[in-house]
């Protein structure tokens, strides 16, 4: 409930979504810092990647491989990482794991 990532939350801004897979999706970042920060995302309400079942890391994997092979032919390189941080409001439970993904050029990475 209220969960910004959860997609059948009436939080979620499902305009930003670009792509939904089995496991995953992938959506424009509110807050991106360029042009090319996206966001790889469990359908599943998880914590973190590590709580992520092997087939929806698959799915995540796999969306996070195609993104890079985009960049590589626009000449650049990904970036991805993951922010976790516990919600004190929600008791902890209420992060959903997400995955920033940018494009950088090759001689900044």
């Amino acid at each position: 409930e209220g969960c910004w990532f959860c997609l059948g939350s009436s939080a979620a801004d499902v305009g930003l979504v670009v792509s939904v897979g089995e496991e995953a999706y992938i959506a424009l970042d509110k807050g991106a810092i360029s042009n090319t920060h996206v966001l790889v995302v469990p359908i599943d309400h998880a914590r973190c990647s590590s709580e992520l079942s092997a087939s929806a890391f698959g799915d995540v994997d796999r969306y996070i491989s195609a993104l890079s092979s985009a960049y590589a032919e626009k000449g650049l390189q990904l970036i991805a990482f993951e922010r976790f941080l516990v919600l004190r409001k929600s008791g902890g439970g209420g992060n959903h794991a997400h995955i920033n993904v940018i494009g950088v050029p090759l001689a900044a990475a």
